[in-house]
């Protein structure tokens, strides 16, 4: 509890959200982790893990798109140019 910062009210209610759903199970004031819950867990670590990677991934196109943009921009002093609407317009 204190660890997750949580406070005992909060703890109390996802324990029961995870009861109900099935992750976990209550045997003699302990609680165990169902195979369900094993397998929500297992498959979780894996989305986590992708996502982040997909995250930067697009976090670096974003950077990608907008250096592109800027070569798209005119010199300073030259009114002809690439530019009308500009790279991001494109995607």
């Amino acid at each position: 509890m204190y660890f997750a910062n949580l406070s005992f009210a909060l703890l109390n209610k996802y324990l029961e959200d995870a009861l109900h759903v099935g992750f976990l199970r209550s045997n003699d004031g302990q609680y165990l982790m169902t195979k369900k819950g094993e397998a929500f867990l297992e498959r979780y670590m894996r989305f986590s893990s992708r996502y982040s990677t997909v995250k930067a991934d697009l976090e670096a196109l974003e950077c990608e798109a907008e250096d592109l943009d800027k070569m798209c921009r005119p010199r300073r002093g030259n009114s002809r140019g690439l530019r009308r609407k500009g790279f991001a317009a494109l995607g």
